[in-house]
């Protein structure tokens, strides 16, 4: 038995003329987040000597995966006929809550998490 992970990340990986309808990988990120949550990390007893709050992580690292849920970290670059709508839509089917964090141009940064 493993733990579900509280980030995954996941890059260009939804291009249904190479990869296919069948979106292997959200199978693949059910299948993870399902798994039994990972306890929470234990905290320090001090703030770090930085003194950073601890609930604001330092510039350029990621905040915690949701407590309830796993965080997954996506990024695709907008193609015709790529296939992302309709894995958007069956994200959502199955539960996914999906935010576009970042647009750079045809390239997307987006938020998933599935609640437990």
């Amino acid at each position: 038995g493993g733990r579900a992970p509280s980030v995954i990340l996941a890059c260009d990986c939804i291009f249904a003329p190479l990869f296919g309808e069948s979106f292997l990988l959200l199978r693949m990120l059910l299948a993870l987040a399902a798994l039994p949550a990972a306890p929470a990390p234990l905290v320090p007893p001090t703030a770090p000597s930085d003194d950073t709050p601890l609930s604001r992580p330092p510039n350029g690292t990621l905040p915690p995966g949701p407590p309830d849920g796993t965080l997954v970290l996506l990024s695709l670059e907008r193609r015709p006929g790529d296939g992302a709508d309709a894995f958007f839509a069956q994200a959502a089917r199955a539960g996914f809550e999906t935010t576009v964090a970042r647009r750079e141009g045809r390239v997307l940064i987006c938020e998933m998490v599935r609640r437990q």
